[in-house]
């Protein structure tokens, strides 16, 4: 007898072949071989699924990558590159499978709370992993400096204010002295796997990566992947 896993699982690969319309009992039990009495062992009906499913789907597009990336060893971008690596993996119809939740958030209370929920819990991670990467420079940064030499800018410091180090040696702190808020970086290193995967036909995995290490330039610590 099938698990619950196995009803979920196939009820992705329905969700990234056909939308959301075509996961149906019939569907489903045409796929798998299996009779309904199967499916209500383990599910109440198809809108208990649903809800199930996409659980399902944060669990194995999101949690699954972040505890992945956590257990790396080294500097946080070692990390990066690790979870990069996780997200470009050709891993059969995942690439569909998230332009397919989009596609069912536009039209379903559930799916849209769902997908905000994943967006805003991966922007969230991003932003964590950079703000762990920004910190050793801060602390750095943020010790006094020596006077310098003659016809040398100078570069003052606030005492204790943190300040992170740009792509090109400067200096960043706001006009409170604290240090740089790196959810726009954020935010746009998602949005390039988003609308990569939106493009017709899709960004190729390694034209995604291209564009990363560029990104990666603006980050603390960057670039983390060298071509």
């Amino acid at each position: 007898m099938a698990g619950k896993r196995d009803w979920l699982e196939a009820g992705l690969a329905v969700l990234a072949a056909d939308g959301a319309g075509a996961v149906t009992i019939d569907r489903l039990c045409g796929d798998l071989g299996l009779t309904k009495g199967s499916f209500y062992h383990h599910f109440k009906g198809i809108t208990g699924f649903r809800t199930e499913l996409l659980a399902h789907f944060e669990a194995e597009s999101t949690t699954r990558f972040i505890e992945a990336v956590e257990d790396v060893p080294g500097p946080t971008g070692a990390k990066f590159t690790h979870l990069l690596d996780l997200a470009l993996a050709d891993e059969g119809d995942r690439p569909g499978l998230e332009v397919a939740v989009r596609a069912w958030a536009l039209g379903d209370v559930e799916a849209r709370a769902a997908q905000r929920r994943i967006d805003e819990r991966r922007i969230a991670y991003l932003h964590d992993l950079l703000c762990e990467s920004a910190a050793p420079d801060a602390a750095a940064d943020a010790r006094p400096t020596p006077s310098p030499a003659l016809g040398t800018a100078s570069q003052a410091i606030t005492p204790g204010a943190a300040a992170v180090a740009s792509e090109t040696g400067g200096v960043h702190t706001g006009a409170d002295g604290k240090s740089r808020d790196w959810l726009p970086l954020a935010r746009l290193l998602y949005l390039v796997l988003v609308g990569g995967g939106h493009l017709v036909p899709p960004l190729p995995a390694e034209e995604l990566r291209d564009i990363y290490r560029l990104a990666s330039r603006l980050a603390p610590g960057g670039p983390w992947e060298e071509a």
